[in-house]
C-alpha cells in the first residue's frame, strides 16, 4: 500500500538478512507495520505480527487479514468526506488518509497527477490495482495497535524495525528514540534479532546492507541502510 517511507521498493533486498538465521519457531515482529510493505514478503508459514499506534490504519489491516478489499476507485468528494469523519468508517478513512493521499502521507491531500500522455491518473484505481497484489499476502497476520515500547513478546523473534527516523519532516510525534535504541538493545540481549531501517544510529548498531535510494516527498538521493546488534 502508498505509505509515506514505504520499503515496497527495497523489500526484496532486505528480506535475505531478516530470514537467514530465523529459527522454524520463532515470531516475526515488526512494531511499526505501516503500510505492510514488508511483512507481506515475510512467507505465511511464519507467525507474522504487525504493531502500530495508528488506530486507523491497524482497523484497516485486521479488515484486510480476513478478506477486506478496497474499492476500486475514490473520488475527491469521498476522500474529502473520510477525512472530516474519519470514524464514520475507519477502515475506508485508513484506505483514503493513506493510499489515496500524496506520497502516501496521513491525508496529505488527495493524489492527483497525469499521466505521461497529459491524461489525468487516477490514483486510487492505481492503488487498488496494488492492493489487489498485495492483500492476500497479508491473510492470517496478527495486527495489533500497540506502541513498540508496549509490546509483549512470547517467544524468540526476529523484529525488523522501520521507525520514525531521526531528523527528517516525516514524523513530528516527539519520537524518543533515545528510549527506542535502549528497547532495541534490550531485546537483543534477551535473545531476540533485531534489525533496524534507518539513515544512521549509534556507533553499536552495525550495517549490514546500504543502498543509495530516492526517499520521501522531495525525492532527494539519501543512503538507505539496515542495522542489527
Amino acid at each position: 500500500m502508498r505509505y509515506m517511507g514505504s520499503k515496497a521498493g527495497i523489500s526484496k533486498e532486505i528480506l535475505p538478512f531478516l530470514m537467514d538465521g530465523h529459527g522454524q519457531d520463532m515470531l516475526y515482529i515488526e512494531p511499526f507495520v505501516g503500510g505492510a510493505n514488508m511483512i507481506d514478503a515475510i512467507p505465511a508459514s511464519v507467525r507474522r505480527i504487525g504493531y502500530d499506534v495508528n488506530p486507523y490504519l491497524i482497523a484497516l489491516w485486521r479488515a484486510v487479514s480476513n478478506g477486506w478489499t478496497p474499492p476500486e476507485t475514490v473520488t475527491e468528494q469521498e476522500y474529502n468526506d473520510a477525512k472530516n469523519n474519519q470514524d464514520k468508517d475507519p477502515v475506508f478513512s485508513a484506505w483514503a488518509g493513506f493510499a489515496c493521499s500524496f506520497g502516501g502521507k496521513w491525508f496529505g491531500g488527495y493524489a492527483r497527477g497525469n499521466k505521461p500522455d497529459g491524461t489525468p491518473r487516477d490514483h486510487s484505481a492505481e492503488a487498488y490495482r496494488n492492493a489487489i497484489k498485495q492483500f492476500p499476502r497479508l491473510r492470517g497476520v496478527q495486527f495489533q495497535c500497540r506502541s513498540v515500547f508496549d509490546i509483549e513478546l512470547p517467544g524468540r523473534a526476529t523484529i525488523y524495525c522501520d521507525p520514525p527516523y531521526a531528523g527528517t519532516t516525516k514524523y513530528r510525534t516527539g519520537f524518543d528514540h533515545d528510549k527506542f535504541y535502549d528497547w532495541c538493545r534490550f531485546q537483543a540481549m534477551s535473545g531476540h534479532r533485531v534489525f533496524v531501517s534507518e539513515y544512521a544510529m549509534p556507533a553499536d548498531f552495525r550495517v549490514v546492507w546500504q543502498k543509495d535510494v530516492n526517499c520521501g516527498l522531495d525525492s532527494k538521493r539519501r543512503v538507505e541502510k539496515l542495522f542489527t546488534l
